[in-house]
C-alpha cells in the first residue's frame, strides 16, 4: 500500500512543499539579514555623522576658550580647556547614539561656564577700575583741600571771600559724591571743585598783588607828602 502510486504522489507533494517552505524561509532569512546589515550600516553612518558634528562643535568651543583666554582668569581657562579636551576624547570613543547623546550634554555646560567665567572677570575688572578711579578722585580731593589749606584764612576772606565759599561748597559736594562709591557721580563735582579751587587761588594771588601794589603806591605817596611837608616847614 505504501508503494502505491497514490501514496508516492502525496509524499512527493509534501516533500516539494517542504522544500518550497525551506527555500522561502531561507530567502526570508537572507532578506532579513540584508535588511539588518543595511540598517546597521545606516546606524553606523548616522552615528559617524553625529559624532563628527559633535566633535566639530566641541573643537569650536575649545578654540573659543583659547580665543577668550585673555578675558577670563588663567585657572578658569585651564579648567575649561581640560574639560573640552576630555569631552573630545570621550566623543571619539562612543559606539552608540545613546552614549553620544549622554556624552555631548557636557558641551552646553562648558559653554555656559565659559560665559560665566567671562562675566566674572569682567565684573572683577570693572570693580578694580571703579576702586582705582575712586582712589584717584580721593587723592584729587585731598590735594585740592591741601591747596586751600595753604592759603591763610585771613587772606582768603579778605581777597576772595566769595571764591572761598564757592570752593568750600564745591569740595563738600565732591566729598559727598566720592562717598557714594560711584566714580561717575564724582566726575562732574571733581571738575567743578578743581575749577573753583584754581579760581580761588588765582583770585587771592591776583587781589593780594593788586592790594600790595596799591599799598606800596600809597606808602610812596605818603612818604613823598611827608617829605614835602618837611620841606615846607624848613622854608
Amino acid at each position: 500500500m505504501s508503494s502505491s502510486p497514490k501514496y508516492s504522489q502525496a509524499q512527493l507533494e509534501r516533500e516539494r512543499r517542504e522544500r518550497l517552505e525551506q527555500e522561502r524561509q531561507r530567502q526570508a532569512a537572507e532578506e532579513a539579514r540584508i535588511r539588518a546589515a543595511a540598517a546597521e550600516r545606516e546606524r553606523l553612518q548616522r552615528l559617524e555623522n553625529l559624532k563628527n558634528q559633535s566633535i566639530a562643535q566641541t573643537e569650536a568651543t575649545i578654540a573659543k576658550i583659547q580665543q577668550k583666554s585673555p578675558e577670563i582668569y588663567p585657572q578658569d581657562s585651564s579648567e575649561l580647556a581640560k574639560r573640552g579636551q576630555n569631552l573630545l576624547n570621550s566623543l571619539r570613543g562612543v559606539t552608540t547614539e545613546y552614549q553620544l547623546q549622554n556624552t555631548i550634554q557636557e558641551l552646553p555646560k562648558i559653554e555656559q561656564e565659559l560665559d560665566r567665567a567671562i562675566s566674572r572677570k569682567r565684573r572683577d575688572d570693572e570693580e578694580k577700575k571703579r576702586k582705582a578711579e575712586l582712589e584717584k578722585q580721593q587723592f584729587e580731593l585731598e590735594e585740592l583741600e591741601r591747596q586751600i589749606a595753604q592759603i591763610p584764612q585771613a587772606d582768603a576772606i579778605k581777597f576772595d571771600s566769595a571764591g572761598r565759599t564757592a570752593a568750600q561748597t564745591a569740595l563738600k559736594a565732591l566729598r559727598s559724591a566720592i562717598a557714594s562709591g560711584n566714580p561717575q557721580t564724582a566726575r562732574s563735582p571733581l571738575n567743578t571743585a578743581t575749577q573753583a579751587v584754581e579760581h580761588h587761588i588765582a583770585s587771592v594771588a591776583s587781589n593780594r598783588a593788586q592790594w600790595e601794589q596799591q599799598k606800596a603806591a600809597a606808602e610812596q605817596a605818603l612818604g613823598e607828602l611827608e617829605d614835602l611837608i618837611i620841606g615846607l616847614k624848613a622854608d
